[in-house]
């Protein structure tokens, strides 16, 4: 189990202590735990961020890890002084590598430190000049642990699951804010512009403080440089204490909506990396794997598609995921996004053509060492999805479809579409909505919508029974607490709750094992196993609609579930199903809302 207790083994030099006890230089051993990441710290040159000779570009750090059959190369990074996240330190003698060990027992390791101009860009380890500080190695014992709630993802039959728990989970979260990361305690954090005129932009250079989840940080969570990052640990630990299991959040949108959020060391240099800003995120991510959260980290912006390379994976694109895969790929629950509203539309005529996101993909698949899902989110419009996604159809390095939509009372419409499209490609994708509403309202604040029938009604329940993998609550413009404002996750607290039932509902009754469909009728679902022994049926309105034109027959109990306070009501007798139609279904009790789900056991 992940928790704040975690203790991460670290290398300790061989010339500082263990050459007292006879051991030759370079040699090393760690003792680790399985399923839990280690940082091997190797000693470099003394440079710095600003060095002439870019210690982003022009050092490479690889260790081959090594256990039988089992080969990773995982890629390090400038760590500055090893502690910048605390120092603040733009310079130092420190290259750190994050290894996250799939299989226990012994493991040998070797450090390739190579130099030359980009030599950061290849992956052939053959190339470029070793330094003095090439060859450290060693052994890594790495103890059995079964103990774990949370792990690294796959996808599997249009769901997530737990790679090595084999696991399904639903992923349930919040979209907003999308520049989570344009956080006044992280260094280097600033607002390029604010623009007063546009209502989807920054109106003012403010970053966010999150103040209101002060209450919510607790003694033992980290922070920084004395107190520093209290408020999102705070938000973190509220979200979590919802049962959210998912964050989504933009690493990169210089030029985009809010302008305040990037891992370069400012919004104009793009080939150097603000080492103590990056540590601070580290900080915060930890937290939220601790958490079990769910990590959606969205690489661009629709307004910064071709910011780097003109959209094409060349040097500088590269570099950016080189470094985000290098720091951050060791967590559990990352899901990598292409990028938000991928793609040229009216309002950003000018972005990444489908053929340039699927080399971006690629490069992904090929530089993780732990193949964690990548997605890529959509526009809002069908008209737009027709346009692109059916390049993507058949395309076996993106693992899923981020929906955007933009009128909740289609969103069915929109997964089967695609869902349809990807099975007959050959390559089933799983589907999450992660962007619901128009642009300007989304999923309105508890004040504006206490009931939130829309979103639960048009949107949650109905994406689930069309087995989708997940949602992500997105927070309109033109309410508070919005996409880019939003300070406080308790604006919509009674929306985390009625997303909470659902998951757990779909959770407790095997979702993922009722993939058969058993009702073609508007306005009813209905899943089923492969035997037929259970099932659910879902209404938007249990007063206008018949539960008939079933293809399930026979016996079973029932129980009646209501989907907006989480409330069980048991049949006192068996219900049979007979030519399509129920029989001896006694009806739930009277409520203010119409949805109702039914549950059937044989």
């Amino acid at each position: 189990m992940f928790n704040n207790n975690i203790q991460r083994a670290t290398i300790v030099s061989c010339l500082s202590v263990l050459a007292l006890l006879g051991c030759s230089e370079k040699t090393h051993t760690i003792n680790a735990t399985q399923h839990q990441a280690i940082t091997i710290k190797v000693d470099g040159p003394e440079t710095s961020e600003q060095a002439k000779l870019n210690p982003f570009t022009d050092y490479r750090v690889v260790a081959e890890i090594t256990q039988g059959n089992n080969t990773y190369q995982i890629r390090g990074y400038y760590a500055a002084d090893g502690t910048a996240q605390e120092s603040s330190a733009t310079q130092g003698n420190q290259w750190h590598i994050k290894f996250r060990p799939q299989f226990a027992g012994e493991w040998q390791y070797k450090v390739h430190f190579d130099t030359g101009s980009n030599i950061a860009l290849s992956q052939n380890l053959n190339e470029g000049q070793p330094t003095e500080f090439d060859g450290q190695q060693g052994k890594i014992h790495v103890a059995a642990n079964n103990d774990i709630e949370h792990d690294i993802l796959t996808v599997k039959n249009g769901y997530f699951y737990y790679k090595n728990l084999n696991k399904g989970i639903l992923k349930v979260g919040a979209n907003s804010p999308e520049n989570l990361l344009g956080y006044v305690d992280f260094d280097g954090t600033y607002r390029v512009a604010a623009d007063t005129k546009d209502i989807g932009k920054a109106s003012t250079k403010n970053l966010h403080k999150y103040n209101e989840h002060a209450q919510d940080w607790q003694q033992g969570d980290p922070s920084w440089q004395q107190g520093k990052g209290k408020n999102l640990i705070g938000a973190v630990n509220y979200l979590a204490n919802k049962g959210m299991n998912a964050i989504y959040f933009v690493t990169m949108n210089i030029g985009g909506d809010g302008k305040d959020v990037w891992p370069y060391v400012d919004h104009n240099t793009l080939d150097r990396f603000d080492v103590s800003k990056l540590a601070q995120w580290e900080q915060v991510f930890q937290h939220m794997e601790d958490k079990n959260m769910i990590m959606h980290f969205i690489l661009q912006e629709t307004e910064n598609e071709l910011l780097l390379d003109k959209g094409d994976t060349g040097p500088k694109r590269k570099l950016y995921l080189n470094e985000m895969i290098a720091r951050f790929a060791h967590h559990a629950g990352i899901i990598w996004n292409v990028g938000e509203e991928n793609g040229p539309v009216h309002f950003s005529p000018e972005g990444q053509t489908p053929e340039q996101a699927m080399a971006m993909a690629s490069y992904i698949k090929n530089i993780d060492p732990y193949q964690q899902p990548v997605f890529i989110h959509t526009h809002a419009s069908w008209k737009h999805k027709e346009e692109t996604l059916p390049k993507f159809m058949g395309f076996k390095d993106f693992d899923g479809l981020s929906l955007q939509v933009d009128q909740p009372k289609t969103v069915t419409k929109h997964i089967t579409r695609w869902q349809e499209k990807a099975k007959e490609a050959g390559h089933p994708l799983a589907i999450t909505m992660d962007e619901i509403g128009l642009w300007h309202t989304g999923a309105l604040p508890d004040s504006e919508d206490p009931n939130h029938d829309i979103m639960r009604q048009q949107v949650m329940w109905p994406s689930f029974m069309l087995n989708s993998a997940g949602v992500e609550w997105y927070f309109g413009y033109k309410y508070a607490h919005n996409d880019l404002n939003a300070e406080d996750w308790r604006s919509r607290d009674l929306l985390w709750d009625q997303t909470f039932i659902a998951k757990q509902f779909f959770t407790d009754n095997n979702i993922f094992d009722l993939t058969t469909r058993c009702v073609n009728q508007e306005g009813i679902y209905c899943l089923t196993n492969r035997d037929k022994s259970s099932a659910i049926i879902y209404t938007d309105n249990i007063e206008n609609e018949s539960l008939g034109n079933l293809s399930i027959s026979g016996e079973y109990k029932a129980r009646w579930f209501n989907p907006k306070s989480g409330q069980i009501h048991e049949s006192s007798a068996l219900v049979s199903i007979a030519g399509g139609k129920l029989i001896n279904l006694q009806q739930p009790p009277k409520s203010e809302q119409s949805d109702w789900a039914l549950v059937l056991n044989k």
